[in-house]
Parts: structure tokens; C-alpha cells; sequence
């Protein structure tokens, strides 16, 4: 029960806390990790399914990677 604002301002705090977090490797060294991420909601007028659902946040997926990653894209 979260709205789609709520659902990306969430995602964007997961994709920030990703980046400033210091990742260590098995034989200590640093590691830079950034992620991207999709993001929909339901119910929308354009998905009647769960797939329907995860193929519209799979688009958003590809156009943060396409966009240069490390970003949170929206797919209403």
C-alpha cells in the first residue's frame, strides 16, 4: 500500500545507501557497487497481470541502466 512517489523515494534511498556504502572484496579491497532500478505500481490501467507488473518495471529497468545506471527510473 505505498504510492508510486513513495515506492521510488524508497528505491532512490536504497540506490544512494548502495553507493556511499564501502564494500569490501574477499581480499579486502574497496568496492565501487552503484545499482539501477525500475519501478511501477498496481493497480495501473495498463497491467491486468503480475507480469504485466514486472514487464513495466523491467522497461524502467533498462532505460536506468540505458540512461547511464546507477539510477531509479519510473514506469507509470
Amino acid at each position: 500500500e505505498t504510492t508510486l512517489r513513495e515506492a521510488e523515494l524508497t528505491a532512490e534511498r536504497i540506490r544512494n545507501g548502495v553507493e556511499q556504502h564501502q564494500f569490501m572484496s574477499p581480499d579486502g579491497q574497496g568496492l565501487h557497487i552503484t545499482v539501477s532500478q525500475g519501478v511501477t505500481s498496481y493497480p495501473a490501467s495498463d497491467a491486468f497481470s503480475r507480469h504485466d507488473v514486472v514487464a513495466k518495471a523491467d522497461r524502467a529497468l533498462y532505460r536506468a541502466k540505458g540512461a547511464g545506471r546507477n539510477r531509479v527510473c519510473v514506469q507509470a
